[in-house]
């Protein structure tokens, strides 16, 4: 919000330099052919009616190069809005699925959440080169895993195979039994929530984009997931509290605010199964602790898949699993790993002996 106020003083300033300047210049081009036409007038090298034509010229030269700056402006609009319309085009249509016939039901669910197996994954993106090596995973219904890693070792794009925005280049992802390409998406985007490090929001209010996890939402379902998201109180402090526009892209909120309003749309969706990719990456420690606190206490019996963005935050996890150069090295409960005396409890120590290493990129760096 804070680039695009920015953005749009420097160009307010650049107008209010470029109008005044093309009068000032107009108008001193006027007064120029004015005094040597009228010297010429009365030296008799000029007579009056060639005076008042270039005068004419004069004023008619200024009009389409005071236009030159909205043409400017056009040509930049276009080519923007081209960029966005080629984007489209250019993008990679979601993974393909088998026919109609072939699709088959998900079962009817006993609880609130399903069952996620990650069978002898294998994933390459475009360049090549494998970013996830024979991944063996099994997420039981109900149950938290936390993925721990460096910076590029695999854990988004594994975590991004359960909502199908790829495809593994070999193996199988399955929701209770059932292969993810055997499942219609439109079931499959409801039994999956995904919560990103950069949400997006829609040029709508605070309602309309909540409403997109849960159409006709009802004014208390919108208030208890704002509450849960850490997001009532600055909602409420807006002029028109969650009918208040949000601006492209959320422009108008700050980044935690997209954020929060994010985790609140996914919990209004209520979906059996999770993903938290570094979802409170982008507010303080003291409101990360809050949103934590409530989502420890929605996700009870959900599946769940969380990629952290600090430490502290996975302890209370079923299972933490360690990723580096696309493999799993370690798994288990909290305290089992840090039995193992492996990078888990590398990470931990380094964390309970430089408290102001905040995120584990930072401990990874220090290790």
């Amino acid at each position: 919000a804070q680039d695009v106020r920015t953005a749009s003083l420097g160009i307010m300033k650049a107008w209010a330099f470029y109008s005044p300047s093309m009068a000032w210049f107009a108008a001193a081009g006027t007064c120029l052919v004015l005094w040597v036409g009228g010297r010429s007038v009365l030296e008799g090298k000029m007579a009056v009616g060639e005076l008042v034509a270039f005068l004419l010229y004069v004023g008619m030269f200024y009009e389409p190069v005071s236009r030159l700056h909205s043409l400017n402006q056009l040509i930049q609009a276009g080519r923007a809005a081209g960029e966005r319309v080629f984007a489209i085009l250019d993008a990679e249509p979601e993974p393909g699925h088998i026919p109609a016939a072939g699709l088959r039901p998900l079962p009817s669910r006993q609880d609130s959440s399903r069952q996620v197996i990650f069978r002898n994954i294998h994933f390459s993106y475009r360049t090549g080169k494998e970013v996830l090596h024979g991944i063996d995973l099994t997420i039981p219904s109900g149950t938290s895993l936390a993925l721990v890693g460096p910076t590029g070792a695999g854990k988004t794009t594994l975590a991004s195979l359960v909502a199908r925005f790829h495809d593994p280049t070999s193996g199988e992802v399955l929701l209770d039994g059932v292969p993810l390409p055997r499942i219609s998406l439109p079931e499959l985007r409801r039994e999956v929530g995904v919560v990103t490090q950069e949400p997006f929001l829609f040029q709508a209010t605070i309602r309309e984009n909540l409403e997109l996890g849960k159409p006709g939402a009802s004014d208390m379902e919108i208030e208890t997931v704002l509450r849960a998201a850490c997001a009532f109180d600055f909602v409420q402090a807006l002029s028109e509290g969650w009918n208040s526009k949000v601006g492209e892209r959320g422009v108008r909120l700050s980044a935690g605010e997209r954020q929060r309003l994010s985790i609140a749309r996914a919990l209004l969706k209520d979906p059996p199964v999770l993903v938290l990719d570094e979802a409170t990456a982008s507010v303080d420690t003291a409101t990360e602790k809050q949103i934590q606190q409530a989502l420890d206490h929605l996700l009870a019996g959900r599946t769940s898949i969380v990629v952290a963005h600090r430490l502290s935050t996975v302890r209370k996890a079923d299972r933490i699993a360690v990723v580096e150069a696309g493999r799993i090295i370690e798994i288990g409960k909290h305290d089992e790993l840090i039995k193992k005396g492996g990078l888990y409890a590398k990470l931990w120590s380094i964390q309970s002996e430089h408290a102001e290493l905040h995120t584990i990129e930072d401990l990874f760096t220090a290790s």
